[in-house]
């Protein structure tokens, strides 16, 4: 039982841990049938299992890769390489001047109203 956003994170961290996205994976190893449904079925909680994880393009993926660095850091989690290159210090400098309130009220008010 997870909450949407927590669902959405997960959609984009096995995109990141794989290389391929949830519909992709469910279709591979179950149908395209199975995968439609399934991808349906998350659209009704405003989820796609089509999402990719970009922190590169979308800030929300920034903040995400950040806690995951810090907590590849400080232990709380062990580290696994990506599927997908991300250069995290590259994303340092991109989003050195991020406002994690205003991003996190995007969000909200995009997805959780």
């Amino acid at each position: 039982k997870l909450t949407r956003t927590e669902g959405r994170i997960l959609i984009k961290l096995i995109y990141r841990q794989t290389g391929e996205t949830m519909y992709e994976l469910i279709k591979e190893y179950r149908s395209g049938w199975k995968a439609f449904w399934y991808n349906s079925s998350a659209n009704m909680f405003r989820l796609s299992l089509k999402k990719e994880y970009k922190p590169e393009e979308e800030a929300l993926d920034f903040i995400v890769e950040d806690i995951l660095q810090r907590s590849f850091i400080n232990g709380t989690l062990e580290e696994r390489e990506p599927k997908i290159p991300i250069d995290y210090y590259e994303l340092l400098n991109q989003y050195h001047d991020i406002d994690i309130e205003k991003e996190l009220t995007i969000y909200i008010d995009k997805y959780l109203k």
